[in-house]
């Protein structure tokens, strides 16, 4: 009878977690800082340079491989990568709404948006690094592009800025949207190791 494979993955995130505090604890410290701005903008930044910094930050500098060796699959890589940085934006995010003066729902949505960011942002940077593209240019470049896109005209005639994952016109079709990016990058990711 096989053992159940709760323990197993969570004792692989720990260790996970204690590699990655390990090895890039400078970088993640002034980036959780950053975190904690009441200010989406700030927020955004911060997000974008740690799903840099994190999975794509080892493929562009081939430091990914010694995890396959721990032994870590690809899909776990993602999945932990994933796991993190969303855990460090929501506590980041409940805590900052927390002392900020906004009302529950303004909170809520606050929340959200980062959630859904954070999914687009991982997903870009993935799908940059795993074409062989940089961590950095290519997904700035990006965001650009979308948040152009997401701002011309008004909202109620330009349905991009719905889904903009920058603008969040609909938070709803925008958190459907980073899904896909999100799915896009893990799976571009997976297939590239010919793990599907």
């Amino acid at each position: 009878m096989k053992a159940p494979l709760m323990p197993e993955f969570i004792n692989k995130m720990e260790n996970f977690i204690k590699i990655q505090l390990k090895e890039k604890m400078g970088r993640l410290f002034i980036f959780l800082v950053l975190l904690f701005a009441p200010g989406f903008s700030v927020k955004a930044i911060a997000i974008f340079f740690i799903s840099a910094s994190m999975l794509p930050a080892d493929i562009k500098n081939r430091r990914d491989e010694a995890f396959y060796f721990l032994p870590f699959s690809r899909k776990e890589l993602y999945l932990y990568n994933l796991g993190f940085l969303l855990l460090l934006v929501l506590a980041s995010s409940i805590i900052t709404q927390a002392l900020w003066p906004t009302t529950i729902a303004e909170k809520g949505m606050f929340s959200i948006k980062s959630i859904n960011f954070t999914l687009a942002m991982f997903g870009v940077v993935m799908l940059c690094v795993s074409q062989g593209l940089d961590n950095i240019g290519w997904p700035f470049i990006i965001v650009l592009l979308d948040a152009l896109l997401g701002s011309i005209g008004r909202a109620s005639i330009n349905p991009y800025s719905w889904i903009s994952f920058t603008n969040q016109g609909n938070i709803l079709f925008a958190f459907v949207f980073a899904a896909i990016i999100c799915f896009a990058g893990y799976w571009i990711y997976l297939k590239n190791g010919g793990e599907l």
